[in-house]
């Protein structure tokens, strides 16, 4: 009796009608009309902002979740070295002439090995810092959309920054070679990304990959 009941039950549900505004075509409208102001929102927001405002929410891994192309390649961070070493050499210039007019031209006087320290402490600070106050951007990073990231560290440390791009920078500078490992690692990590966690990711490729899932 019940399992009857139940049957006439089931029979007697009235179908579903169609939906006059997906007849009409008006739901998938509104869909492109909002897809398309997302993507304008987008446009005019940039890779930095996106990957702030987003970098708490992301659920896999930044230095090992993503395809190896989210990963600044070779060429584009040799270039941002290149920036950041000339921004180097003339903080090194600047320190050494306010040295000599300190000094009365006695500092460049000092034995050569002095000198060299000096000017490799200006290096280690110069990309420790600007690490460190800009999270993971030196100038030559920023100015390519590059940025250093750690899973575990939202706002790096000064540890990090210290070992990674200080002490890192100044192994680079002196065997350059070693650079050469971002070619053949598969998520295009240097050297100093192994002993820290890190890696530098491209601020570009990760816009492109947040349109791609949520626009």
């Amino acid at each position: 009796m019940f399992g009857r009941k139940k049957k006439e039950k089931v029979d007697t549900v009235a179908l579903p009608k169609l939906n006059d505004r997906v007849y009409e075509g008006s739901i998938e409208s509104a869909f492109q009309a909002g897809r398309a102001q997302r993507k304008i929102k987008s446009l005019q927001t940039s890779p930095q902002e996106i990957f702030a405002n987003y970098r708490r929410n992301l659920k896999m891994d930044i230095t090992d979740g993503y395809a190896r192309n989210l990963y600044a390649g070779f060429w584009v961070r040799l270039f941002a070295f290149v920036i950041d070493m000339i921004m180097v050499y003339a903080l090194q210039a600047l320190v050494s002439g306010l040295a000599n007019v300190l000094t009365q031209g006695q500092y460049a006087s000092l034995d050569v090995g002095i000198l060299y320290v000096i000017k490799q402490v200006v290096l280690i600070l110069y990309f420790t810092l600007a690490s460190f106050f800009t999270n993971g951007q030196t100038i030559g990073k920023g100015l390519l959309g590059l940025q250093l990231v750690k899973d575990n560290q939202y706002k790096l440390s000064f540890m990090t920054c210290f070992v990674r791009e200080g002490l890192g920078k100044f192994i680079l500078s002196t065997l350059p070679f070693l650079g050469l490992m971002v070619v053949f690692s598969s998520k295009r990590q240097n050297f100093m990304d192994y002993f820290t966690d890190t890696n530098v990711i491209s601020l570009n490729q990760f816009a492109m990959l947040y349109e791609e899932n949520v626009i």
